[in-house]
């Protein structure tokens, strides 16, 4: 029985001195501060993550963009599709740089992006073969299918919806808001013309539009039509109200026409405009 003890007592000594022994209590502390810190950065990662798309909102918004003093023409550009851009009056822009009907521009041509306080006269004819000017009152004359829209005259009051749809996104005058309306239609759906009126722009050169047909009407308002799948006007050409300009196509995976009109340059609710439905 004393040797058993006295050998229990000296296994005990030993295991306590001895530099590779380690204590039960010590296991666990360390490991288990490794751990927690490991996992701390794995969910801090996602927010961080999340916080990209939240943008994404505002590329379907359609908002005006930062407007320079000053813009290069592109190829591609008219004077309508820049102050379109940048929510300016085509004409007041094409006084304050000295160019006349029928606002030729070309590429390379620095426009000045500012409005004169007095806008140009009505539009010219965009070919020298229109009639000349008269002293007979406009509403007189012979209307030739050719010729403008009377831009100096009464503005448009009989307007008809572009699509046939529901509303999924309405108008608001916020600068990161929509400056139209978003009508949900099938992809290929005919996309008629709001109103009587000239071709000033057919194109996919306006970022966040996607092919965009715009619109002269009288009274000095322009419709645009957005995400058009197809274009089946050209730039000049003269519409009548109901006339099939473009094909429905989509934004993203969402298919739907969005539908502008702007009077004097600004954005307005086209939904003041349009019929009741």
């Amino acid at each position: 029985m004393r040797t058993l003890t006295l050998v229990f007592l000296l296994s005990a000594y030993g295991c306590v001195n001895n530099a590779a022994f380690i204590a039960l209590e010590d296991i666990p502390s360390r490991p288990a501060t490794q751990t927690s810190s490991a996992s701390q950065p794995s969910r801090s990662t996602p927010p961080s993550q999340t916080q990209r798309p939240a943008a994404t909102p505002n590329q379907s918004a359609i908002a005006q963009e930062s407007r320079p003093s000053t813009y290069r023409v592109q190829a591609g550009d008219t004077l309508y599709s820049i102050s379109f851009r940048y929510n300016l009056d085509f004409r007041r822009v094409a006084a304050a740089n000295d160019i006349p009907p029928p606002y030729t521009i070309v590429p390379g041509q620095v426009i000045r992006l500012t409005e004169s306080s007095v806008p140009t006269t009505a539009s010219a004819p965009p070919s020298s073969s229109a009639p000349p000017a008269t002293t007979a009152p406009p509403r007189q004359s012979s209307a030739s299918p050719s010729a403008p829209p009377p831009s100096a005259s009464m503005p448009v009051t009989n307007w008809r919806w572009p699509v046939e749809g529901n509303i999924v996104r309405t108008f608001s005058s916020a600068p990161s808001g929509s400056k139209g309306i978003d009508i949900s239609a099938p992809m290929g759906e005919s996309v008629v013309a709001a109103a009587d009126g000239r071709v000033v722009y057919a194109g996919d050169g306006l970022r966040g539009y996607g092919n965009l047909i715009i619109l002269e009407h009288a009274g000095r308002v322009l419709s645009a039509y957005a995400f058009a799948s197809v274009i089946k006007v050209s730039e000049q050409q003269q519409v009548k109200q109901g006339d099939v300009i473009a094909e429905v196509g989509a934004r993203g995976d969402e298919p739907l026409l969005h539908f502008e009109i702007r009077q004097d340059g600004r954005p307005v609710d086209p939904l003041s405009y349009l019929p009741r439905r």
